[in-house]
């Protein structure tokens, strides 16, 4: 099996409904609780797929893209760093850094274990 990419691009979709402009006045851990389980039910019904852990890890990029030009939206900063104060949690490793806000990170499906049969 292989994820169909109609059923990739609908859920990209179903991301950008969740930070749609007049969203802007909710937080971002109000948009996470929203976003995360139906990352997680994705990503565990399509982990089998062939060429899974690819379309995952496109779609984690396409997450943190969103989030980011949602809080650029959200709060006007003059500068992307004004950002990283307020919303960026360094990873341990030192390789970049995810968006957070009391405590709550969007759902990483690139993380998610890929089996295949």
């Amino acid at each position: 099996m292989v994820i169909p990419t109609d059923r990739s691009q609908r859920i990209r979709e179903l991301i950008k409904d969740l930070f749609r402009s007049s969203t802007v006045q909710s937080s971002l851990k109000q948009r996470l609780q929203l976003l995360n389980p139906l990352l997680r039910g994705w990503g565990n019904f399509y982990r089998h797929a062939r060429g899974a852990k690819a379309v995952f890890s496109a779609l984690d990029d396409y997450v943190w893209k969103t989030i980011r030009r949602w809080l650029m939206k959200k709060h006007r900063p003059a500068f992307m760093k004004d950002l990283r104060k307020r919303y960026a949690w360094r990873k341990p490793c030192g390789r970049g850094y995810s968006w957070s806000d009391g405590g709550m990170m969007p759902y990483r499906l690139s993380r998610l274990r890929v089996d295949h049969f």
